[in-house]
């Protein structure tokens, strides 16, 4: 009865969580939503960094 007791406790934690995260996310969207597309293009520009770095290194292999 404990053990079944502590997993709906945990689902409904889980579940607060995700409330208060869409709230959060639906509040902060349009905020964040220009930060987040420039982390991304920073890391694509460094993922691109790393292709080129991966690319000379097999060329200089070969």
């Amino acid at each position: 009865m404990l053990y079944m007791k502590g997993e709906q406790h945990e689902t409904v934690v889980l579940f607060q969580i995700l409330r208060h995260w869409r709230n959060f996310v639906s509040k902060y969207k349009r905020c964040n939503q220009n930060l987040l597309y420039k982390q991304l293009s920073r890391q694509r520009t460094k993922n691109r960094m790393h292709l080129r770095d991966g690319e000379g290194q097999t060329k200089m292999q070969h």
